[in-house]
């Protein structure tokens, strides 16, 4: 399960639900489990990560590097947490920023990350239709 350091204060239950989202999300991310992980994705999702000079336009491509990257060894998670919390919702889109640290691949030492997702209510769920990641 995906750890979170730090008590968040969700004040609404708008919030509360974009947390639960984000937070089950991340935990299929730091367990490797790939369907589960894209199904809180959004057709039209865009990225910026720190691994690639440009925008990766659509959950297929996104796919495709994620498995990618999963088969040769890179970004198997060892540990995954979660900091610094901080969920904005405004109307049916919300916005979600925090850091995480964790370890990926053979390499043990710890990796620091900032990160901002962007989810809009879509037929009633929260769906995923931005990821930015910055390496720190």
């Amino acid at each position: 399960m995906t750890d979170i350091r730090r008590e968040v204060r969700v004040e609404n239950p708008d919030e509360k639900e974009v947390l639960a989202v984000i937070t089950e999300w991340n935990d299929h991310f730091a367990n490797n489990r790939v369907k589960e992980y894209f199904g809180f994705l959004s057709d039209d999702v865009t990225l910026f990560i720190g691994s690639s000079p440009y925008r990766i336009d659509g959950i297929g491509h996104d796919r495709e590097e994620f498995e990618y990257s999963l088969e040769q060894g890179w970004t198997t998670v060892g540990y995954f947490q979660m900091l610094q919390i901080d969920i904005r919702v405004y109307g049916e889109t919300a916005v979600a920023t925090y850091h995480t640290r964790g370890s990926y691949g053979a390499d043990p030492r710890v990796v620091y990350i900032k990160e901002t997702n962007v989810l809009v209510k879509q037929d009633g769920s929260w769906k995923i239709v931005h990821i930015h990641v910055t390496p720190v």
